[in-house]
């Protein structure tokens, strides 16, 4: 699981006013890894999976999606210590999970939510996240156990 995971994949301290200007700069750091095909595309298929259900709960948000435009599973990163809003009814999410796959891909994308969703739920682990100085640090959190 550790190929998804990437210190050029993770933004300590990203910007945006909104949802989707979050989402964007979070996919701009796909296409500086050159896992994207096109930007634009990518934003706009991560977008309208957010149009379908939000992805928010409990200070954390998980936008997802396959997408043509992708050419390799990756999970990015964002921290954003003030919150931004992904429609969750308990408050504003502070760190944003965005996972994208390949769309003629397997199910990965979907294994990768399923693991990730059960981590998240342990306060450690997120507080981790939150308190990580560096991007190596996140990195280095979410692969801890994973075998080698």
């Amino acid at each position: 699981m550790s190929a998804i995971f990437s210190e050029e994949l993770v933004d300590l301290q990203v910007q945006g006013d909104t949802k989707a200007e979050v989402i964007a700069n979070l996919a701009a750091l796909v296409a500086a890894a050159g896992r994207t095909t096109d930007l634009p595309q990518l934003i706009a298929d991560i977008m309208a999976r957010e149009e379908i259900m939000a992805t928010g709960f409990e200070g954390v948000a998980i936008p997802h999606a396959r997408s043509a435009a992708c050419t390799q599973a990756s999970v990015v990163v964002g921290r954003r210590l003030e919150g931004i809003d992904f429609g969750a009814e308990d408050g504003d999410a502070k760190l944003i999970f965005m996972i994208v796959a390949p769309a003629d891909g397997d199910d990965a994308h979907l294994t990768i939510l399923a693991a990730l969703a059960r981590r998240i739920i342990d306060e450690d682990f997120r507080a981790a996240l939150l308190n990580a100085s560096t991007a190596a640090d996140v990195v280095a959190v979410l692969t801890q156990g994973e075998a080698a």
